[in-house]
């Protein structure tokens, strides 16, 4: 009988692993958020100087593609001369892309 009751008072007093449950709605609901979230990771991947050196003036847009968000900057329209398209090249920005479901960074790629 005793152990009975050492069992049960080792049942009460054990300490036990905090289980996380999976968010019962998206982390990440909509583009706006999608975009203030790629924001903070883009500063901090990129440090603060060098995301306002190559992103400041540009606006960030995020797409939702299945379960998650792309965050990226919006192409500009190269401008023609005489006929002939601009191509610009080098360089590149990064796109996060965030699982809309936890907000997991998936990946981050480079755009051209």
């Amino acid at each position: 009988m005793l152990s009975q009751y050492v069992v049960l008072i080792g049942l009460l007093t054990t300490p036990r692993a905090a289980v996380a449950l999976p968010p019962d709605r998206d982390v990440i609901p909509n583009g706006e958020t999608a975009v203030e979230v790629g924001t903070l990771l883009l500063r901090a991947y990129m440090s603060p100087a060098g995301f306002e050196k190559v992103l400041g003036t540009h606006h960030l847009q995020a797409e939702r593609s299945g379960g998650n968000w792309i965050v990226y900057v919006p192409p500009s329209i190269p401008r023609a001369v005489q006929g002939k398209i601009v191509v610009y090249a080098g360089g590149g920005t990064p796109e996060p892309t965030l699982s809309a479901r936890d907000a997991r960074v998936l990946d981050i790629s480079f755009s051209r």
